[in-house]
């Protein structure tokens, strides 16, 4: 073989490797996107921001998070209102969508602790439900939903209620709900229990 075809050889070799590489790494790259209402922004009872479920996610995940995305985890955050926003599109939503690998979705606390009944648990499944449909269409990214948990304005006969009716859509959109086993006398869970959250959702990966 001439010095010339050994040096076209080697740079070929040596751009494939390179493909392979990047690709390989590429594979490995995890983006988080994080949707949601108080609880998926570490709301505090104290009315100060805390870290969330989210925060201690892409803590422990660490070097292995290429992106990560809380835009959308805010207080106040309302389902119905974000769905405006996915169905128009807003600030290219959808590409985040599609970029994502993990996704985490939290709402309902802020919905159901104004005033709760049994329609607004029903209004809210069925935003949850249009919400899936609708992420589903974009991405088959691994999804998780943070269930409700017992509070000062959420009793225990509605969380039984959402969280059943999560579970089974989640069945169907290929989902992972991760339960809250947690009751508190105020509105936030704390620090702790968004540990065991992030905890829970490593252990679905």
């Amino acid at each position: 073989m001439s010095r010339r075809n050994k040096i076209i050889l080697i740079v070929l070799l040596s751009s494939i490797f390179t493909y392979i590489i990047y690709f390989s790494n590429r594979d490995n790259r995890i983006n988080i996107l994080a949707l949601g209402d108080g609880i998926a922004s570490g709301e505090t009872n104290t009315g100060t921001d805390g870290l969330s479920y989210n925060y201690y996610l892409k803590e422990i995940l660490n070097n292995n998070v290429c992106y990560y995305n809380d835009y959308y985890s805010f207080k106040n955050n309302k389902l119905d209102k974000f769905l405006k926003l996915l169905i128009n599109n807003d600030n290219n939503l959808e590409q985040l969508i599609y970029k994502a690998n993990i996704i985490t979705i939290a709402f309902g606390e802020e919905e159901l602790s104004e005033f709760i009944s049994l329609d607004k648990v029903h209004t809210l499944l069925n935003n949850y439900s249009e919400l899936l449909y609708r992420i589903r269409g974009i991405t088959d990214a691994k999804i998780f939903i943070i269930s409700l948990y017992k509070n000062k304005y959420i009793n225990n006969s509605y969380v039984i209620i959402m969280n059943s009716e999560l579970n089974n859509m989640c069945n169907k959109y290929l989902c992972q709900v991760i339960p809250i086993n947690y009751s508190t006398s105020e509105e936030y869970i704390d620090y702790n229990v968004h540990k065991a959250i992030a905890k829970d959702i490593i252990n679905f990966l």
